[in-house]
């Protein structure tokens, strides 16, 4: 997970070139095809967008033996979740904990997310704000506490605790939602998931407005 965060950067070049547009208008959409995202980014040394990078990720870690499975999400933006799944998200299944390992989100977790932990324990992120986890029965939310916070320490500390520390900034600054996944698993070529490719590439989408290469180092992305 640290290793694929820090050498596989997230870009939406092929959008911005032409090339997804040619084969939504083929019909021979290759987006979820796992031979054309393993050839892009491991052959041609690229990287991709979230849907590229957890599929191929989910891929690794199926073949070396661990019960990894593809979840859809929802971002959260201007204030609300978006109406289709625009992301996707892999949980791997151990025997007695649950993680979630997400590679291609722009707020990384450095490690693995464990997911009971993260109801309790405020979890580091690399962008040097912090996780904390919800459950529902339905959904797993991820909610983030921006960076101006008083512990800057990476080491793990209670919820609770954060907040002792940064009372006086409450009035101003507060947990805020920021993934909503789902926990029903589909398969990465479920049609579902060609839904929400089609939400990214919209007329109005920001991927459409805006070329993005971004890579993660270990002091800022």
């Amino acid at each position: 997970h640290n290793c694929c965060i820090h050498n596989l950067p997230f870009e939406n070049l092929d959008l911005h070139s032409g090339i997804y547009f040619e084969w939504f208008k083929s019909d021979q959409n290759p987006l979820l095809k796992l031979e054309q995202i393993y050839n892009k980014i491991v052959l041609n040394n690229r990287g991709g967008f979230c849907f590229e990078l957890n599929i191929l990720w989910i891929y690794l870690l199926q073949q070396l033996g661990f019960n990894a499975k593809l979840h859809i999400s929802y971002v959260w933006v201007d204030d609300n979740w978006k109406a289709l799944p625009t992301h996707c998200t892999p949980i791997v299944y151990l025997e007695n904990e649950i993680f979630i390992s997400d590679i291609g989100f722009g707020y990384n977790k450095i490690e693995p997310l464990n997911v009971n932990q993260a109801k309790q324990i405020a979890q580091y992120c690399s962008l040097g704000d912090w996780y904390q986890l919800k459950e529902t029965n339905e959904y797993y939310i991820l909610y983030i506490w921006p960076k101006q916070l008083l512990n800057q320490s990476k080491d793990l500390i209670s919820i609770e605790q954060l907040e002792i520390q940064n009372q006086n900034n409450l009035n101003s600054i507060e947990w805020r939602p920021r993934l909503k996944i789902l926990k029903q698993i589909y398969d990465y070529y479920d049609p579902i998931f060609e839904i929400g490719l089609q939400a990214v590439y919209g007329p109005n989408s920001f991927f459409v407005k805006k070329t993005i290469v971004s890579l993660l180092t270990q002091s800022y992305r």
